[in-house]
């Protein structure tokens, strides 16, 4: 959600203090561009391990395949509406005269029950690969700022006790 997510970039902005990098051009676009990718490495090296990134990378290939599955389930209804309107597109159409022949199929309606069915299988398909990957994906936020809240308390607790004299602890306790 935007409000776990705000969170979880206060958390970053409290474990990461950016230092300033110094670039090499004096062209001044070169140095936002060098220092924004300097420092954004920097922060992404910082808050995951390496472990963590390579959940990211399977999650992004993940995303991918939701893609393409999502794809093909929207796609499969055309043909079904084809044949559902007009009978012929059975004849009409190369794959579909395929599938009719391949399958040994003795009406059109037997054919447009199995490729309803088959639109139905591929729909539920591909919102079980769906709700999988977004579960996935909210696992792996949560347990990334449930990580960011630990490092953070525990970055709380090896401060002297004058580090807390000058801070609010609501402000503290709001932050883990």
């Amino acid at each position: 959600s935007a409000e776990s997510a705000f969170l979880l970039v206060g958390k970053v902005r409290l474990l990461y203090f950016v230092s300033s990098v110094k670039p090499t051009s004096a062209n001044p676009n070169d140095v936002i561009k060098f220092s924004m990718l300097s420092n954004t490495k920097k922060i992404f090296n910082t808050l995951f391990s390496r472990q963590e990134r390579l959940q990211m990378v399977w999650l992004f290939l993940g995303i991918l395949v939701m893609g393409f599955v999502q794809m093909v389930g929207v796609a499969s209804i055309m043909p079904f509406l084809a044949v559902m309107t007009n009978p012929n597109t059975i004849n009409e159409s190369k794959q579909l005269s395929f599938v009719y022949s391949y399958f040994g199929f003795q009406g059109t309606q037997d054919f447009l029950f199995w490729l309803g069915l088959t639109v139905l299988i591929l729909l539920i398909l591909s919102n079980v690969v769906s709700a999988g990957i977004m579960w996935l994906l909210r696992r792996f936020a949560n347990m990334r700022g449930h990580v960011l809240s630990v490092r953070l308390l525990t970055r709380y607790l090896n401060q002297p006790y004058s580090f807390f004299l000058n801070r609010n602890s609501s402000e503290l306790v709001k932050n883990t």
